[in-house]
C-alpha cells in the first residue's frame, strides 16, 4: 500500500484463523479466514508528526483540543440524542469496533452517528482498529463476543494514549488527553487499573442533562408507583420465550395499537388463524405500538374474568376505560419482548403532572403512552411542542421513563405542529447532504448529442400532459396520432429519472430511503432535489425532455394490437389541467389536431374503463378534501370534496395500462425479483359490520368475487338520496387491504393479483419523481428491452425485498401525514371562519364557538350503543358524536340524552321525542372549533336538535391532495398517479 505523496510501501500482515464446520448436508468441510492487518493506518490528527505522510480526509478531523474522546458501543446506542447535540462533544475518535456492533444491533442509530461523522465541524474520526496491527486483538477462550469488544476498545485507548504522547510535533505545547466514555462500571473500573483515563457520559453536562437516557430501572419515578412492588408481569426470558414460540403455547407478532388508544392492539401471527386483541394494561404489559411481541391466547374459560379485571385496573390506575366486552375477538396478553421499535415522539409536557423536576409528558399519537422524565427546563419548555425518547419501562412504572431531546417551537403554531406531524411519521425533514448534491448535474446541462443518436424522437409528436393546477413535478405526458390502418398509435411518455438517479450512488441511497414524496396541505417533501423534480425530469411544455416511453397500436375499439418499450426524447406541446382539457374536449367549436387527439384519448379511456368494468375492477371512492389556501397567510380559505372529471379517468386508464404492460414486460425477464403491487382480496371479516349496517335499509352486497362486489356497488341505490352510492363506496373502500409492493419471488403467482384492478399483474412505473418503486421497474424494463445493464442488488430476492418493505412503511406513513395534515388545517379553517363572523360584527363578541358553528347536512353512517358516526359530505369531514349525558362526579354510568335507546338488533338509537337515528339517515349538524391553542383545539360536531344537542368528539378527515390515485382510490393518500 502506498501512503501519501512519500511513495513508502507499507508492509501489512494477515492473521488467520481456521474452524471445521458442518454443512447443511452433513459434509465436514475447514474453513480458514485470512484478516489482514496494516500499520499504515493514521490516527486521524493533525497534531501527529508520524502519521503525516499517510494518507487520511482532508482536513485533518482531529485537531488541537485539551482531550480526544472515544465512545463505546453502549454509549453510542443509548446517549445518540446527546452525542447529536452539538454541544455535547466534539474531536470524537469512532472505532471500527464500536461502528460495527451499532450497525449490527440499530441501523437507525447507525444512520444517525454516520450523520454526525459526516459533519466536519463536530471533529469525528473513524479508527479501523479492526485492521490495525498494534489495536487489533483475538478473542480469548471462554470470553463472550461483548467482553472481548469491551477489551478491545480499551486497547486501542491505550494504543492512542501512547501514540500522541510520542508522535505530537514536538512543538505542541499540549497533548491531547485520550478519554475512553463509558457508562458501563466494569468498563471503567478495568480502565482504571489498565490506566486508561475514563469518565461517564454524565460527567461535566450540567447543561444537557435533559438529553441523558435512563441507564436503569432504578431511574423509574415513584411518583407512578402507586403500590409497592411491581405493577406489570415480568417479561419472560428470550430463550423460554424462543422455545414456547416453536410449541406455540406463545405466538410471535408486531403489535398495532388502536389510533384512539395504547391501551388496546391487535396482533395477527402466523401461528393463528384469527386476529387477537390485546386489551387493558394487564394484556398490553410494556409493549408499545410497533414492538415485536410474543404473546398468549387467554383460555376461554378465563377470558370473561381476565378482561373485567385489565379493564377495572387499567381504569383505577390510568383514567381510561376499555371495553369488558370484546366477543368479536379472541383477548391475549404480552409475555415478552422479541424487539422495540422505539423512536422518537412528538408531543407536550402536563404541567399538572409536575413532580420536583419530572413531569408526564403527552404524545400527539395516541398510540403511545404517556412518558414520564425528567428536566430541568420544564418553565421553559410550557406550552413547546417537543420531542422525547423513551429509554425503558420498568414493571415497577405506570408509564415508560425517557429523555427530552428537542424543542420545535410554540405549541399551536401552524409550521410548527406541520413539522411535528412529518417527525411523527418518521418523514426525513433534513435536507439533501453534499455527496446527494455532488451527484446532481451541472446547472447549465444540455441532453448530450449521443441521448439524441440512441433514443426515439417524439419531439415533432403532439405529446401533452394533464395534470392538477398548480403541479411542478409533471411526471407523465401523452400523444395519439391516426394509423394509415385506421388504427391509434398510443404513448405515454414519463420522466426518465433514471438517466439522473444512478444506482448505487449518494442521490440514488437517498431517494431509497425516503422512498416517496409526502405531500401535506401546504407543501411537499420530496423524494429527489427540486433541480430534478420540479426542471430536469419535470416534462414541461415547450422543452425537450427526456423520457421512458410506452407505445401501443389500437383498434378504434381498445383492443391492443402490439406493445412497445424505448428510451425517448420529447417535446410537450401543452400542460394543461384537467378543467382546461376537459373544456377542449366538451368544447365543440374548437377542432384543431390536438382537441381532436385528446378527444379520440378520451373515448379509447372510456372503452378501456368498461373492458376493466367487465372483468371485474372495483370502482371505488373516498372522502377525499381538497383545500384552497390564501397565498399570502398560507391559511385555509376553503375545504370540500374533490371533484374528478372525465380527463382524470382518461390519464387514470392510460397509466394504468403503461404499469400493467409493464409489469408483464419485467415479470419475464425478471421472474425472482420484479417489482410488482399487489391488492389482496379483501377479508370477508372486515365487511361484517358494513354488511349488517346495510341490510338494515335492504341493501346487499355481494362480495364473492370483485365483479359481484362491483355490480351490486352499482344496484346500491335509494331514492332521493345521491350521495347514498358514493357514501356506499367509501365505506367498501375502507373494508379493503392495503396494496403492497413486493419482489415476484417472495408469493406464488396467484398472489400477484389487484383485487381492485382486476389484474393479474401490476406494477408501478409512470410516477418515478415522487416513488421510488418506479425506479426500480424503470431500471428493470430498460435491462429487459436491452439498453441498459442492471445493478447485480436487483437480482437478489433479499436486497429487492428490504426495498419494497421499506417503501410500503414509507407509503403508508406518507398516507398518515397527510390525513394529519388535512385534520389540522380543517381545525384551522372553521377556526378562522368563526374569527371571521366576530370579526364581521354579525354576533356578539363573546359569542360562544357553538353559536358561530356552521350548519350543515350529514348522513349517519353508523349508530353505536354510546355514539353515532356522521359523514359531512360538504365538507368531507366523518364526526363521531358521543350521546351521553354531561359527566356527573361519583356517577361512573352514564344515560344517553333526549331518552335515547340503542336497538342492537335494528343498530339505531330510538327516543320517544327526537328523531330516529339509524345509518344512512340525513340530519342537520353544527359544526365548530373551541378556540384556543391549534394544537389543542378539535373540530366538534354535534346533532343539531332543537334546543340542544348531542356532545361531539373528534373528527376524521380524507385526504385533501391532488386527486387520482389508484383506480380505485384504495392507497387513500396517493398525490394524484396510479
Amino acid at each position: 500500500v502506498h501512503g501519501g505523496d512519500s511513495n513508502i510501501l507499507y508492509l501489512g500482515m494477515s492473521h488467520t484463523t481456521a474452524f471445521i464446520k458442518k454443512t447443511r448436508r452433513g459434509k465436514v468441510i475447514r474453513v480458514t479466514k485470512e484478516h489482514y492487518l496494516r500499520d499504515d493506518i493514521s490516527c486521524g490528527s493533525e497534531l501527529c508528526a508520524v502519521c503525516q505522510h499517510l494518507f487520511v480526509p482532508k482536513p485533518l478531523p482531529l485537531t488541537q483540543a485539551a482531550q480526544y474522546l472515544v465512545l463505546d458501543t453502549n454509549v453510542v446506542l443509548h446517549q445518540i440524542d446527546l452525542i447529536e447535540h452539538p454541544s455535547s462533544m466534539n474531536h470524537v475518535i469512532c472505532l471500527q469496533t464500536v461502528l460495527q456492533e451499532v450497525r449490527h444491533r440499530d441501523l437507525t442509530t447507525y444512520t444517525r452517528i454516520r450523520d454526525v461523522i459526516a459533519d466536519e465541524s463536530r471533529h469525528f474520526y473513524v479508527f479501523c482498529n479492526e485492521h490495525h496491527r498494534e489495536t487489533f486483538i483475538d478473542k480469548l477462550k471462554g470470553e463472550t463476543p461483548n467482553d472481548r469488544n469491551d477489551r478491545s476498545i480499551r486497547t486501542a485507548c491505550k494504543w492512542y494514549q501512547q501514540h500522541m504522547s510520542r508522535a505530537c510535533d514536538e512543538n505542541i505545547q499540549s497533548v491531547p488527553r485520550v478519554v475512553m466514555i463509558s457508562n458501563d462500571a466494569l468498563n471503567v473500573a478495568k480502565a482504571s487499573e489498565e490506566g486508561i483515563a475514563a469518565m461517564t457520559s454524565h460527567s461535566n453536562q450540567s447543561e444537557l442533562m435533559d438529553l441523558l437516557a435512563f441507564a436503569s430501572d432504578s431511574s423509574a419515578t415513584a411518583a407512578d408507583t402507586p403500590h409497592e412492588g411491581s405493577i406489570y408481569r415480568e417479561h419472560k426470558p428470550l430463550s423460554e420465550v424462543m422455545a414456547r414460540l416453536k410449541t406455540k403455547q406463545y405466538h410471535q407478532a408486531v403489535m398495532h395499537c388502536s389510533r384512539m388508544s395504547c391501551f388496546k392492539a391487535y396482533a395477527t401471527s402466523s401461528s393463528l388463524d384469527h386476529e387477537v386483541v390485546l386489551q387493558g394494561m394487564e394484556a398490553i404489559n410494556r409493549a408499545v405500538d410497533g414492538d415485536v411481541i410474543a404473546f398468549e391466547v387467554i383460555p376461554e374459560a378465563q377470558r370473561k374474568q381476565f378482561l373485567e379485571q385489565t379493564s377495572k385496573t387499567t381504569e383505577e390506575m390510568i383514567g381510561e376505560i376499555t371495553e369488558s366486552n370484546t366477543s368479536s375477538h379472541i383477548p391475549g396478553r404480552v409475555v415478552g419482548i422479541i424487539k422495540r421499535n422505539w423512536r422518537s415522539y412528538c408531543g407536550h409536557l402536563d404541567m399538572n403532572s409536575r413532580r420536583g423536576d419530572s413531569y408526564l409528558f403527552v404524545p400527539m399519537d395516541k398510540r403511545v403512552p404517556r412518558i414520564r422524565l425528567r428536566t430541568h427546563q420544564g418553565d421553559v419548555l410550557q406550552n413547546q411542542r417537543i420531542v422525547v425518547a423513551i429509554d425503558q419501562w420498568p414493571k415497577t412504572s405506570l408509564y415508560p421513563v425517557g429523555h427530552f431531546v428537542r424543542a420545535l417551537g410554540q405549541l399551536g403554531d401552524r409550521d410548527v405542529e406541520s413539522e411535528a406531524i412529518l417527525l411523527e411519521h418518521d418523514v426525513s425533514l433534513r435536507p439533501f447532504t453534499t455527496a446527494v448534491l455532488n451527484c446532481l448535474p451541472p446547472k447549465d446541462w444540455k441532453i448530450p448529442e449521443e441521448e439524441y443518436r440512441r433514443r426515439e424522437d417524439f419531439r415533432n409528436i403532439r405529446v401533452c400532459s394533464i395534470d392538477p393546477p398548480g403541479c411542478k413535478d409533471i411526471d407523465d405526458a401523452l400523444h395519439c396520432r391516426a394509423l394509415p390502418n385506421n388504427n391509434f398509435e398510443v404513448g405515454v411518455h414519463i420522466a426518465d429519472v433514471t438517466h439522473f438517479v444512478k444506482a448505487g450512488t449518494a442521490l440514488d441511497q437517498e431517494a431509497a430511503s425516503r422512498s416517496t414524496t409526502v405531500y401535506l396541505v401546504d407543501r411537499r417533501i420530496d423524494m429527489l432535489p427540486k433541480v430534478l423534480a420540479e426542471s430536469l425530469c419535470s416534462l414541461h411544455e415547450h422543452v425537450e425532455r427526456l423520457a421512458f416511453s410506452v407505445v401501443w397500436e389500437m383498434t378504434p375499439d381498445a383492443e391492443i394490437v402490439n406493445t412497445r418499450f424505448c428510451k425517448s426524447v420529447i417535446k410537450s406541446v401543452g400542460a394543461f389541467t384537467y378543467a382546461q382539457a376537459q373544456t377542449r374536449i366538451d368544447d365543440s367549436s374548437l377542432q384543431d389536431d390536438l382537441t381532436r387527439e385528446l378527444r379520440i384519448l378520451n373515448s379509447l379511456a372510456k372503452k378501456l374503463k368498461l373492458k376493466r368494468a367487465q372483468d371485474g375492477a372495483l370502482s371505488l371512492a373516498s372522502a377525499e378534501v381538497r383545500f384552497n389556501i390564501d397565498s399570502e397567510t398560507h391559511d385555509p380559505i376553503d375545504v370540500a370534496i374533490y371533484q374528478t372529471k372525465e380527463t382524470n379517468s382518461l390519464v387514470e386508464e392510460f397509466m394504468l395500462l403503461a404499469n400493467i404492460s409493464t409489469g408483464q414486460r419485467i415479470y419475464e425477464e425478471f421472474p425472482e425479483t420484479a417489482v410488482l403491487r399487489r391488492h389482496p382480496h379483501p377479508m370477508k371479516k372486515k365487511f361484517d359490520d358494513l354488511l349488517e349496517i346495510l341490510s338494515t335499509v335492504g341493501v346487499k352486497l355481494d362480495i364473492s368475487s370483485s365483479k359481484a362486489l362491483n355490480d351490486s356497488l352499482d344496484a346500491a341505490q335509494r331514492p332521493n338520496s345521491p350521495f347514498f352510492n358514493q357514501l356506499v363506496r367509501i365505506l367498501t373502500t375502507r373494508c379493503m387491504q392495503e396494496a403492497l409492493y413486493f419482489a415476484s419471488g417472495t408469493v406464488t403467482e396467484a398472489e400477484f393479483r389487484h383485487y381492485g384492478l382486476a389484474s393479474k399483474i401490476y406494477t408501478h412505473f409512470t410516477s418515478p419523481i415522487r416513488r421510488y418503486p418506479d425506479v426500480l421497474v424503470h431500471r428493470m424494463l430498460a435491462h429487459a428491452i436491452g439498453v441498459e445493464t442492471i445493478h447485480p442488488d436487483l437480482r437478489e430476492v433479499v436486497a429487492v425485498t428490504a426495498l419494497t418493505d421499506n417503501s410500503n412503511h414509507r407509503h403508508r406513513n406518507a398516507a398518515f401525514a397527510g390525513q394529519a395534515s388535512v385534520k389540522l388545517n380543517t381545525i384551522a379553517f372553521f377556526a378562522n371562519k368563526q374569527r371571521q363572523k366576530r370579526k364581521e360584527g354579525t354576533f356578539p363578541a363573546n359569542a360562544t364557538a357553538r353559536e358561530l358553528a356552521e350548519k350543515e347536512r350529514a348522513i349517519i353512517t353508523r349508530v353505536n350503543p354510546k355514539s353515532v358516526q356522521v359523514l359531512i359530505p360538504r365538507y368531507g369531514i366523518e364526526g363521531h358524536v358521543e350521546m351521553l349525558e354531561a359527566k356527573v362526579p361519583g356517577k361512573r354510568d352514564r344515560e344517553l340524552i333526549h331518552g335515547y335507546k340503542f336497538i342492537e338488533k335494528e343498530r339505531c338509537m330510538q327516543s320517544p321525542t327526537r328523531p330516529l337515528l339509524r345509518a344512512f339517515e340525513e340530519l342537520d349538524v353544527l359544526i365548530f372549533v373551541e378556540e384556543g391553542n391549534l394544537a389543542d383545539m378539535q373540530v366538534t360536531v354535534e346533532i343539531a336538535f332543537e334546543g340542544s344537542g348531542g356532545s361531539g368528539g373528534d373528527v376524521e378527515m380524507g385526504s385533501g391532495k391532488r386527486g387520482r390515485e389508484e383506480s380505485v382510490k384504495i392507497a387513500k393518500q396517493s398525490k394524484r398517479k396510479v
